[in-house]
């Protein structure tokens, strides 16, 4: 009751339009370009996408929304982007915090207790003996910490975690016949399945299915 759509049309120029500002700011994610604005209309439309064909949705596409919501709030638009590529890069907070934080270091060292400048040298290192550009290089542009990347990794592993707990059928957890059973499925299984199913021993298909479950 909560869902909410404007693809419900049965013009077809207007469907057609919707896929293509749909597309149009799915690029400008991918490239980077004002990429918490992009990533909230893409959002916005797979909402109203999925709503529309709700009835076929499955796992994967609720991930897909989650992932796109919780990518608005993290720095897209800093890492791996246009931006990059040529060579145009704004003020990394984390970098430019980094900074300050090896400079108060180094000023607290040097005055207060000069024997302990070994001790914090992997610190001091970088800062000293490195050249600018390239401890750039270093610290920005590849890794990000905060709450938002926090909060991703841990959808993933909810995904992977409550997939295992939902596995409670003996055939996942001491049978091992659950990939047996799925390649008997006539309705998913596509020819390469049946070539799997009737070149494997029943062994191998148990294997593969308790290493699913545990690795999960």
């Amino acid at each position: 009751q909560y869902w909410w759509t404007f693809h419900e049309s049965k013009r077809d120029w207007y469907i057609m339009l919707l896929f293509f500002i749909h597309f149009v700011f799915s690029f400008l994610m991918l490239i980077g370009w004002k990429a918490r604005f992009s990533t909230f209309v893409c959002w916005v439309f797979t909402c109203s996408m999925q709503a529309r064909c709700a009835v076929i949705l499955e796992g994967a596409d609720v991930l897909y929304r989650v992932s796109l919501f919780w990518g608005m709030f993290a720095p897209t638009g800093d890492y791996y982007t246009y931006k990059t590529i040529l060579g145009i890069e704004k003020p990394n907070p984390q970098w430019e915090w980094w900074k300050r934080r090896e400079r108060m270091l180094l000023w607290r060292i040097l005055h207060e207790n000069p024997g302990t400048l070994l001790h914090h040298m992997r610190w001091l290192v970088p800062a000293v003996l490195l050249p600018k550009d390239r401890l750039s290089e270093q610290c920005r542009g590849t890794k990000y910490y905060g709450v938002i990347a926090f909060a991703m990794k841990m959808q993933v592993t909810v995904v992977y975690l409550f997939s295992a707990i939902m596995k409670t059928h003996p055939a996942w957890r001491s049978s091992g016949q659950a990939l047996w059973m799925v390649l008997q499925l006539d309705t998913f299984v596509r020819p390469f399945g049946g070539g799997v199913l009737r070149a494997m021993p029943l062994s191998v298909l148990r294997f593969l299915t308790l290493f699913v479950f545990w690795n999960e």
